[in-house]
């Protein structure tokens, strides 16, 4: 049974990740987490001490696990960025000290890096509201880029096609035609799929009412930087977790490092640029599809959560309290590798989610009210 261990500053319970009920606590990994999570607070998502805290965890981890694969997510510039109104000086100083907290981890322990640029972010200079419609406009989140458009009237369509802000509108068949895929993946699939134009955002059902500042650029690039052979020649997000998985084969301790709100044009390092794309279409930075494309190793298209999705139908039924959304764990680098791995992130939800790794320690945050910090304990294989 996967656990849950949630620490809320004096208190912890120890539950069932899928079932999110009281679970026997009779799990190897159990006290090393309750001493980790009970020592370390988190600041606050839009604190830029968030970072330090990354790599504070992550480096007990290594000391008392020595996990052969790490994934780290330093979400900092994301939320830095999204909410708090700051200038081009500023930004860069958050990425710095996200940089400099990379290599402190690095330079005290003995992992091979594997660093990736989620993507650049963009000034939000106007909001698209979807509320109008006679259809359901759903845009999940707090900034959202894409929205799904459900039963949409003729007068919403007409009406989608002369509003400004909106790039794109692609129905559900052609989508399908074009890019293929998973049925599961659109019998989700909204009847119309809206893409933001630059600097707009969606307002719907399932927005996040705070002010927002910055938003995810569509960037059809994002930067790469290792030493490994392995990854020197990759040219597209999906070839990421095959080739890790290979490094891994051979020996190799790897870390991969996702940085959420830096791209090509803020990466500090040498990198390689690779594409964010799939066809035509471009992956929002730091959102779930790319997260599932980065550490699964395959295309949106080939699992079961489509852009402008209506969460909230399976709000009710569905398994996983704690994983948000998401109704089923994937199968990304963490649950394929069979030897000891670790993963540590300030994004609440995805870190445990797209990492799959055996012991997981992430922020207890949603939607910006930090409730705490929560471990995610894997079942060991015997």
């Amino acid at each position: 049974m996967d656990l849950a261990v949630i620490d809320t500053g004096g208190w912890q319970v120890t539950l069932s990740l899928k079932e999110g009920k009281a679970a026997a606590d009779h799990h190897p990994l159990l006290p090393l987490a309750r001493k980790i999570i009970a020592a370390h607070p988190y600041p606050k998502d839009v604190d830029i001490d968030s970072a330090r805290w990354v790599t504070e965890v992550a480096l007990e981890l290594h000391k008392k696990w020595q996990p052969q694969y790490i994934m780290l997510v330093y979400a900092t510039p994301f939320f830095a960025y999204a909410f708090r109104s700051m200038v081009e000086g500023d930004c860069q100083l958050v990425v710095d000290q996200v940089f400099q907290e990379i290599e402190r981890f690095l330079s005290a322990a003995d992992f091979s890096p594997v660093i990736v640029g989620m993507g650049d972010m963009e000034l939000v200079v106007d909001k698209v509201n979807l509320l109008d419609f006679e259809g359901i406009g759903v845009a999940g989140g707090p900034l959202a880029v894409e929205a799904g458009l459900f039963h949409p009237s003729p007068q919403d369509l007409n009406l989608a096609l002369f509003l400004p802000g909106i790039q794109k509108i692609v129905d559900r068949d052609v989508f399908q035609q074009e890019l293929g895929g998973n049925p599961l993946f659109y019998q989700r699939f909204p009847d119309r799929l809206l893409l933001a134009e630059d600097g707009f955002i969606f307002r719907g059902i399932g927005s996040l009412p705070r002010p927002v500042f910055r938003r995810s650029r569509w960037n059809r690039e994002i930067p790469l930087a290792s030493p490994l052979s392995s990854l020197k020649t990759i040219e597209d997000l999906t070839q990421i977790a095959p080739a890790v998985l290979q490094e891994l084969s051979r020996g190799k301790k790897v870390a991969l490092i996702l940085v959420e709100g830096v791209g090509c044009a803020s990466f500090p390092l040498p990198c390689r640029r690779i594409r964010n794309t799939h066809g035509w279409y471009c992956y929002p930075g730091g959102g779930h599809n790319q997260y599932w494309a980065v550490t699964a190793g395959l295309h949106l298209t080939r699992w079961f959560y489509p852009p402008g999705m209506a969460w909230f139908k399976e709000d009710l039924i569905k398994p996983y309290p704690f994983s948000g959304p998401f109704s089923s764990l994937p199968e990304t680098i963490g649950r394929r590798f069979r030897g000891k791995s670790a993963a540590v992130g300030n994004r609440s939800i995805y870190t445990h989610v797209f990492s799959g790794c055996q012991i997981t320690i992430e922020c207890f945050a949603r939607a910006l009210y930090n409730q705490g910090v929560m471990a995610v304990l894997r079942e060991l294989e015997e």
